[in-house]
């Protein structure tokens, strides 16, 4: 029976963080729906209206304000619950 050699796996290089909190004065990255919405990183690809109702799951996760048309889709699909509630 023939060996399988197994393939080695690389890590990537960790992200130098004092380098990232200082290419930011306000030491604060992005959020991902920041992210989602910037015109240089995920923009393009987020901005069709398909996207839209992601975006407002990714708001209530997040605990951002949400539109009275993202509150009734989130309860839509939370089974009634609104964003701001705590769990019980």
């Amino acid at each position: 029976m023939a060996r399988v050699a197994k393939k080695q796996l690389i890590a990537p290089p960790a992200p130098n963080l004092a380098t990232a909190k200082n290419a930011r004065p306000d030491k604060r990255g992005l959020n991902l729906l920041e992210a989602m919405n910037h015109p240089k990183l995920f923009g393009p690809i987020f901005s069709p209206p398909s996207w839209h109702n992601w975006k407002t799951v990714v708001k209530a996760v997040d605990g951002e304000k949400l539109t009275d048309a993202e509150t009734e889709f989130s309860k839509s699909i939370s089974g009634g619950r609104s964003s701001n509630q705590p769990s019980q």
